[in-house]
């Protein structure tokens, strides 16, 4: 169709709908298809500018003409036009409030094939539905929760749709809404899903723990106690003592004054326990069923009392590991090495010994200690879970080395062997590193991941520094299926940021948001709109070295001089007054982004201000000082004195003891310059000068007063 054809073709659509006046509500798909077929006609003759300038002179002058929002829109999706093709969308708004929902498909159809669109998404699902067409309605519903994975009704409404077809993605898109109901504070939405939840699925703990943790860290304390209590009645069924009474100590750990679920554990205890000889003696001296002692207190006491018993081991702090061989509601009998066969009270055995299991490290040392030494060398992560179990969960650095010297490992290779074995225990997911207790590690109740270990610290940390670094971690650490299910959680926090106030957060989050592309969709993240907004700052900012060394990252610090080499005028400029922050860390990069630029003047106008400004940038004058008395910056370009540089090297030898009160860092990164490598940088400097310039510098250094310190 030549040009003047689609123009008189268009002007007839034009004319028909302005004469027929024909509402919304009275128009069909047939009118799109006709739409359609002459906007591939547009496209194959190519006319869309002449084409466009028409149908937006004619929405001007008739605001509601739906031929003009309909081939404005699909033209702007074709050239990608946000703004043209935002006419679609009030299309897909005009119509659904017609209830048009065959044109509504049509429309939505229509942008989706130009890439993916939540709003398209969304009408397409809901059109679907008014059209009785459930079914088609679901995979639509799927990739829309693929963009927003915490959408709580829409994974909701997932669940209870394929709850009987697919039972296994509906408990899916049940754990999605529970987490996403949580995420968005509505905690009065959980407990009516996480009961038709545990009706369906009960078996995975680790869930119900994940969605405790979030619970507790949002105090909703009361909640979590209830929903445990919902958890609980399926193992109770299922007559399961060992997780029916860990379940009820968390009940009553969020609750301690529930009555109901004390009576509970007491049952749960006898199910488990009733065998026990002196079970009701222990249960009585615990005082469990006295409500007015304190649960946590009596649960203690009677876990640790009920370890008694005949065949069973107890520790005495002068005696050591015994064996009980006899025991009555009265008296005790356990062999110690060195008194064996030994009677004692119950009562005085309660208050002197300690039970000890029978998988406890001083039992297993006891019993089979060629065992327990194979462990240690043929698999030491088993070795170390009966270790930490040994000490009740927790075990300090102290503790693991006075176990550990000098039956496994001498004191001298202590260092060495603990660098390693440190590494395995953090990475294993069975135990944690306290961030509240130094040198304190921990047994989990149940195996987390990395990632949710990381998880867990991002959230509970207030700190955006601490949150930053925790990410970072993530990103580095954490492949993409592994980080899949938390990683959302991430990108919220810094997505959020980036609408807050504070400049350097918006930088960072954006840095941060560009490294999470590696779990998700990039086109998600909005990183376009994110780095135009942090380049807006650069260009306006006259504070980036402070920004800067607000960086701890070194990637960042490099994001951030690249950012500023791609969008500053002045880049160069800029980049040299980064140079004089402290520590050392950038700089080099940064000088050979200068030198690949020919940025010459640049570099040795930040010499000459370096080395007069000695004293006030000491630490950089040396680093300075180390690449041209070193000789690594050795080009003709290079404009400054070696005399004046050398001299004034030797001045600053003296000057550090003023400079630096307290340590004796740039001290050291001084001396050790002109000492390391047999002494070159000295002997450099003797071949280059003569002797009356060397005697000026050794009536210098030989002042120097803390040569001879270590």
């Amino acid at each position: 169709m030549a040009k003047d054809k689609i123009m008189e073709k268009l002007d007839s659509i034009f004319k028909e709908e302005l004469w027929g006046r024909i509402e919304p509500k009275d128009i069909g798909i047939s009118k799109f298809k006709i739409l359609d077929d002459l906007f591939n006609s547009v496209v194959s003759e190519s006319v869309i500018d002449e084409t466009l300038d028409v149908c937006r002179k004619h929405l001007v002058e008739h605001s509601d003409s739906i031929t003009s929002m309909y081939l404005i829109g699909v033209m702007g999706h074709h050239r990608d036009r946000i703004e043209d093709a935002m006419q679609l969308r009030r299309l897909i708004d005009l119509f659904t409030g017609y209830h048009k929902w065959a044109v509504v498909e049509l429309i939505a159809e229509k942008i989706l094939e130009y890439g993916e669109s939540s709003v398209a998404l969304r009408a397409l699902a809901l059109s679907l539905e008014r059209l009785g067409r459930s079914k088609d309605a679901i995979p639509v519903l799927e990739s829309l929760l693929k963009i927003d994975r915490f959408d709580a009704e829409l994974s909701k409404k997932l669940a209870f749709a394929l709850i009987d077809e697919e039972p296994d993605k509906s408990i899916y898109y049940m754990k999605l809404s529970i987490e996403g109901v949580i995420k968005n504070k509505k905690y009065e939405e959980v407990t009516a899903l996480w009961t038709k939840l545990v009706s369906v699925s009960w078996e995975d703990i680790p869930f119900f723990e994940r969605i405790e943790r979030f619970l507790v860290e949002a105090k909703q304390f009361e909640l979590t106690a209830n929903l445990i209590k919902i958890l609980l009645q399926k193992y109770r069924e299922d007559q399961n003592p060992d997780l029916s009474i860990e379940l009820t100590k968390k009940v009553l750990k969020y609750r301690p004054e529930d009555a109901h679920a004390r009576r509970d554990l007491i049952t749960y205890y006898r199910m488990k326990f009733g065998e026990h000889s002196q079970f009701e003696q222990f249960l009585k001296l615990s005082k469990l069923a006295n409500h007015k002692t304190p649960v946590k207190y009596a649960i203690q006491d009677f876990e640790k009392n009920i370890i008694f018993d005949t065949g069973n081991y107890a520790y005495h702090n002068t005696w050591k590991l015994g064996k009980i061989l006899e025991m009555d509601s009265e008296n005790i009998v356990i062999h110690f090495s060195d008194k064996p066969d030994h009677r004692m009270s119950v009562q005085m055995a309660l208050q002197s010994l300690m039970p000890v299991t029978k998988d406890h490290l001083y039992v297993l040392q006891y019993e089979d200690p060629e065992y327990v030494n194979k462990l240690f060398k043929d698999d030491f992560i088993q070795f170390f879970e009966v270790l930490i179990k040994s000490y009740g969960g927790t075990i300090l650095l102290e503790d693991i080395k006075h176990e550990i010297i000098p039956t496994y490992v001498s004191e001298k290779g202590w260092s060495k062997w603990w660098s390693k074995a440190r590494t395995k225990i953090k990475r294993n997911p069975h135990f944690g590193f306290s961030d509240k207790k130094k040198d304190l590690v921990f047994l989990r109740d149940k195996p987390v991941n990395f990632a949710e270990e990381l998880l867990d610290g991002f959230i509970e940390s207030e700190s955006f520094s601490i949150k930053l670094d925790t990410a970072i971690e993530f990103v580095n650490n954490i492949e993409k299926e592994e980080g899949l299910s938390v990683v959302q959680y991430f990108i919220d926090y810094f997505t959020e940021q980036m609408k807050g106030d504070s400049a350097t957060r918006q930088v960072l989050s954006y840095m941060i948001l560009k490294d999470m592309a590696k779990f998700v969709d990039p086109a998600k993240l909005k990183l376009d709109a994110h780095r135009d907004k942090v380049i807006a700052f650069i260009k306006e900012s006259r504070e980036l070295p402070i920004l800067s060394m607000k960086i701890t990252s070194y990637d960042y610090k490099k994001d951030l001089v690249n950012l500023i080499e791609d969008c500053s005028e002045d880049w160069p400029q800029v980049l040299s007054d980064l140079l004089f922050e402290t520590p050392v860390r950038i700089h080099k990069y940064i000088i050979n982004i200068l030198m690949r630029a020919h940025a010459y003047n640049v570099i040795n106008t930040f010499i000459d201000r370096v080395i007069i400004g000695m004293k006030q940038y000491p630490e950089i004058f040396i680093w300075v000082s180390r690449n041209l008395i070193g000789g690594q910056w050795d080009y003709d370009w290079l404009d400054y004195s070696r005399e004046r540089l050398t001299v004034s090297f030797f001045r600053i030898l003296n000057e550090l003891k003023k400079i630096e009160i307290e340590g004796n860092r740039l001290k050291n990164m001084a001396m050790d310059f002109l000492m390391d490598n047999s002494s070159a940088a000295l002997r450099n400097i003797v071949k280059q000068f003569d002797m009356g310039f060397l005697g000026k510098l050794y009536d210098l250094f030989i002042n120097v007063s803390y040569i001879e310190e270590p």
